[in-house]
């Protein structure tokens, strides 16, 4: 697309080129007919202002197809970038799951250790207690588990903010080049409507 966009701003200009050397051509005869020497300077001087300003364009819009670009591979990089944060965060939780598994196996043998403990013993007391202990390190676990999920959250969601921070502020340099380029161009056809009036005047 943009090798097709190029070769038709290309065809454009050479098109606009043409029509200038044309245009030379026919004040060039009269200028001739006339002998209107500094007619015929001022009419060089505008066709150099053309070109330049055909150029001027053909650079801006040159420009402007690379900060798209940059713009395009800036977005692919943070949606790599969040990406890789989902696929990390998916592997801390993988692990996390699997410390608790562990944990709970280590629980559960520590149990049967101890309930065989109380069959040899016949303390039924001592196993109420030990399995009230039990349960209050489950819910503690758990409540760990539930923490770093949240500060996993809290970190994913600052991650996207700052993302989204970055996206804002590249798409509004970008219209801030737009705008700039916008007043360039404004003042190159101002200036190219004053000599056309000087022209215009001097012909009168």
């Amino acid at each position: 697309m943009l090798l097709l966009l190029l070769l038709l701003l290309l065809l454009l200009l050479l098109l606009l080129l043409l029509l200038l050397l044309l245009l030379l051509l026919l004040l060039l005869l009269l200028l001739l007919l006339l002998r209107l020497l500094l007619l015929l300077l001022l009419l060089l001087l505008l066709l150099l202002l053309l070109l330049l300003l055909l150029l001027l364009l053909l650079l801006l819009l040159l420009l402007l197809l690379l900060l798209l670009l940059l713009l395009l591979l800036l977005m692919l990089l943070l949606l790599l970038l969040l990406l890789l944060l989902l696929l990390l965060l998916l592997l801390l939780l993988l692990l996390l799951l699997l410390l608790l598994l562990l944990l709970l196996l280590l629980l559960l043998l520590l149990l049967l250790l101890l309930l065989l403990l109380l069959l040899l013993l016949r303390l039924l007391l001592l196993l109420l207690l030990l399995l009230l202990l039990l349960l209050l390190l489950l819910l503690v676990l758990l409540l760990l588990l539930l923490l770093l999920l949240l500060l996993l959250l809290l970190l994913l969601l600052l991650l996207l903010l700052l993302l989204l921070l970055l996206l804002l502020l590249l798409l509004l340099l970008l219209l801030l080049l737009l705008l700039l380029l916008l007043l360039l161009l404004l003042l190159l056809l101002l200036l190219l409507l004053l000599i056309l009036l000087l022209l215009l005047l001097l012909l009168l």
